[in-house]
């Protein structure tokens, strides 16, 4: 039976099939590093949006007022909202994690990142004139890549 568990062990490492009836084994720690500095970014962009949102709120220009009432949301081109739902799952699965859930969850941080990168309209967020610092695409598209790295591997 040792034999069989170390052959086993030797081709789930080896050519990354999972046979059925394996233990299931904990989460990779980086998995669960990606995730807090996930959220960490999410909070961090949701201060500076609310700072962003409160400046052109409090503007006397009607059309800027408006435009203050979209959130994060609405700047993510709803990638946050999916990826959100993805990771609840995924987070349900865990420590052990589930290598589809991951997969999926680092397809769609992924698309995240690459959207904040590229959107022009979080290119003006970041670099908008009311001297409110805002950093969308670095801190928010920066920890969904590494969210999105750290998944790849455990997919």
């Amino acid at each position: 039976m040792v034999q069989t568990d170390a052959k086993r062990a030797w081709i789930e490492s080896v050519l990354g099939y999972r046979f059925p009836d394996s233990p299931r084994r904990p989460a990779p720690l980086s998995i669960q590093q990606a995730l807090a500095d996930f959220d960490a970014a999410q909070a961090e962009v949701d201060r500076q949006i609310g700072q962003l949102q409160l400046k052109l709120q409090n503007s006397p220009d009607a059309e800027l007022r408006r435009i203050g009432q979209f959130g994060m949301n609405a700047l993510t081109g709803n990638t946050r909202v999916k990826l959100q739902a993805a990771i609840l799952e995924l987070r349900a699965s865990l420590p052990q994690g589930s290598p589809k859930l991951a997969g999926n969850a680092g397809r769609l941080a992924g698309q995240m990142a690459d959207y904040l990168v590229h959107d022009v309209k979080v290119r003006a967020c970041d670099r908008n004139p009311f001297k409110v610092q805002v950093s969308i695409a670095a801190t928010l598209g920066g920890a969904a890549g590494r969210l999105c790295a750290a998944l790849q591997q455990a997919a």
